[in-house]
């Protein structure tokens, strides 16, 4: 029989909740290889991918509508099957969990799956997205919720050390609104990226306010890999010397950059609109 743990929380020190609120500090998360997910569409991605859900969290009183309702009816049932917890939890425990205020009552606390470069392979022709020391959990969730509009299926997450934001962030789950379990998604060293992309042999774009004019970019080949920098410091140099072309976005005088996902959506839709064709 499953190990299914139920019963109802009306203590912060309990230590499941004592567990899920230390969820919130990246080092924690990255020890247990564990987050939380809330929002009913983000809860649906988690369901719609397989990721484990090790325990839920519902608080009846905020469980105001039938989409509520069934959803959390569904978590008890994969909770029974699974072996994970199912929890019923106070309004007062729920409002010390839950990192937004309206998100339907229901929080669960779930085991993401950890891609790597190692076996990874582009798709023929991919526009991939690399992303070096992005550290804003909102930047990378809107990034990823462009992706998925502009047909870009993988984001690389290329870091120097500690620099950068983990992918299993809740606010990451939060921003892209699932989006980060139905793409490809990986974090890695910058030097392993580069590596990688070389094996590949993708054409690298670096996109740059030191590049020529993006819609004077010309042989991009193949799988292209556009890379970003963050909004404060832009690229590091090493990119410089891998990058087949460097890119700019033009803009009127006295601007500089743009929000980070304005400019990944720019990049992609002007490959969208070179290969005459619509988002896969």
């Amino acid at each position: 029989m499953p190990n299914t743990e139920h019963g109802h929380i009306s203590s912060t020190r309990n230590p499941r909740i004592r567990h899920a609120l230390r969820l919130r500090q990246s080092a924690y998360r990255r020890a247990h290889r564990q987050t939380l997910a809330e929002g009913y569409r983000e809860i649906e991605a988690v369901l719609r991918n397989g990721v484990p859900i090790q325990t839920v969290f519902a608080c009846e009183e905020l469980l105001l509508t039938p989409e509520g309702t069934e959803l959390a009816a569904r978590l008890q049932s994969r909770t029974q099957t699974s072996g994970g917890r199912f929890h019923t939890v106070s309004r007062h425990v729920y409002g010390r969990l839950a990192m937004r205020a309206s998100v339907g009552g229901l929080l669960v606390e779930i085991k993401p799956p950890v891609h790597s470069l190692r076996g990874l392979v582009p798709h023929p022709n991919e526009r991939l997205v690399v992303l070096e020391d992005v550290d804003k959990p909102g930047n990378i969730g809107a990034v990823l919720r462009t992706m998925r509009a502009a047909g870009s299926s993988t984001l690389i997450l290329a870091t120097h050390g500690r620099g950068g934001t983990d992918l299993m962030n809740p606010n990451v789950i939060r921003a892209s609104v699932g989006l980060c379990f139905d793409l490809r998604c990986v974090e890695a060293p910058v030097e392993e990226v580069v590596g990688w992309l070389n094996r590949q042999q993708c054409t690298v774009l670096a996109v740059s306010p030191e590049g020529r004019s993006l819609y004077r970019t010309d042989g991009l080949p193949g799988t292209v890999a556009c890379v970003f920098g963050s909004e404060a410091t832009g690229l590091s140099p090493i990119w410089r010397d891998v990058a087949h072309a460097v890119a700019a976005i033009p803009m009127t005088p006295g601007m500089d950059s743009l929000n980070l996902s304005v400019s990944v959506a720019v990049v992609l839709y002007e490959l969208l609109r070179r290969g005459l064709s619509e988002p896969d």
